[in-house]
């Protein structure tokens, strides 16, 4: 009985740790990560490019954290604040 009790216990926190701890350790589009310097150029290309579209509306639903809807659209959260202030 205490097996199996075990058991669920440690599916949940595994279940747990994938769901909403793994997803936040990615730095995959985080825009205040900086470049290696041999990248730095041709990534600057790009940002000014990415820089020069306009802003985008965004209507916000319920459950969206600031944080969220910043790592969705590429950008900072600081810069959502400073806009939208």
């Amino acid at each position: 009985m205490k097996l199996h009790v075990i058991k669920e216990v440690v599916c949940i926190v595994i279940i747990f740790l994938t769901v909403y701890v793994l997803p936040g350790c990615t730095t995959y589009n985080r825009p205040n990560i900086e470049p290696p310097p041999r990248f730095k150029k041709e990534l600057d290309s790009l940002r000014s490019d990415r820089t020069s579209k306009k802003s985008t509306r965004y209507t916000v639903k319920k459950g969206d954290t600031i944080w969220r809807i910043a790592y969705n659209h590429g950008v900072s959260p600081d810069k959502i604040i400073k806009v939208n202030h």
